[in-house]
């Protein structure tokens, strides 16, 4: 299990932009732990060109490295190009059981999913925040650098988990950016035991009693649950819902949302915000994810 964290500014206006930041961030995921697939046709960052308006440059294909691997196998393919203007960059996210060795998903497939802010990165240099343990990996980057507290990017994908809090082969979870600020995440559950389905993506959801602006308990703040289906309803303890101003981006806490075992996450800031069950998405901006940090 191993995070990552670093800071660099991000552009995105000519060929030499686009190779800096993509090699960086595929050095990044290797270093972390995740495991470079062999298929051909992956990008090479010596050559490749920064590409037209909502297109991608090139892919990689990356699995994870834990202990359900062999049965239980999931692949991400992280493609890197333009957003809705040629100066934005952009990443997509798939998330498979499978590949054709050649760049193609197969087996059960979430959808393919744009995980960055559509807009310009700003000028400076951003945070980055990155975690790969077992059965998880999870990506905030370049926090700040939308222009506000929204991070350029930001992607979970968490295996499923028992009543006890260990990972299990059943299925995925995949939550993403919005592709704008002031917009709770998307998310999509998907089952890889018994009858496959990849659920329908829609909003994340959490469920805050209340609403609360505020859950402080003398010095102790509180946390909420991020939930999934499978088809049954459960709660991921490697996620959870924070309350932004008491837990700032790059925060760190222990919390046992799940078993007994506490597990270290880290609050990715209300950029990245779910939505509150029955409220729908206009009471969203008081909280924020946060995501496994071990």
């Amino acid at each position: 299990m191993t995070t990552q964290t670093w800071v660099s500014a991000i552009a995105h206006s000519n060929d030499a932009d686009f190779r800096a930041w993509g090699s960086e961030l595929s050095g990044k995921l290797a270093a972390a732990g995740l495991v470079k697939h062999t298929d051909t046709g992956q990008i090479n960052w010596s050559t490749v060109t920064r590409p037209a308006t909502s297109t991608a440059g090139g892919f990689e294909i990356w699995r994870f490295d834990d202990s359900l691997q062999a049965t239980a196998p999931i692949y991400l393919k992280i493609e890197y190009g333009s957003g809705n203007n040629a100066a934005y960059p952009q990443i997509w996210l798939t998330v498979g059981t499978g590949t054709n060795g050649s760049g193609t998903l197969n087996g059960t497939v979430s959808d393919r999913n744009p995980v960055a802010f559509s807009g310009a990165a700003s000028a400076g240099n951003y945070p980055s925040y990155l975690c790969v343990a077992a059965g998880f990996v999870g990506l905030l980057h370049k926090s700040g650098a939308s222009g506000s507290s929204t991070g350029f990017a930001f992607f979970a994908v968490s295996r499923t988990h028992d009543t006890a809090g260990d990972a299990t082969g059943n299925g995925f979870f995949v939550l993403w950016g919005a592709p704008s600020s002031a917009m709770a995440c998307n998310s999509q559950s998907v089952r890889t035991a018994a009858t496959a389905v990849a659920y329908t993506a829609s909003s994340i959801y959490t469920c805050v009693p209340g609403q609360p602006a505020g859950s402080l308990v003398g010095a102790d703040y509180q946390v909420y649950p991020v939930m999934g289906i499978g088809p049954r309803v459960y709660v991921h303890p490697t996620l959870a819902t924070v309350i932004a101003s008491e837990v700032p981006a790059g925060t760190t806490f222990s919390v046992a949302m799940v078993g007994a075992a506490a597990r270290t996450l880290l609050s990715v800031g209300n950029g990245f915000r779910c939505v509150v069950a029955g409220t729908g998405s206009g009471s969203i901006s008081t909280y924020g994810i946060a995501m496994l940090w071990e």
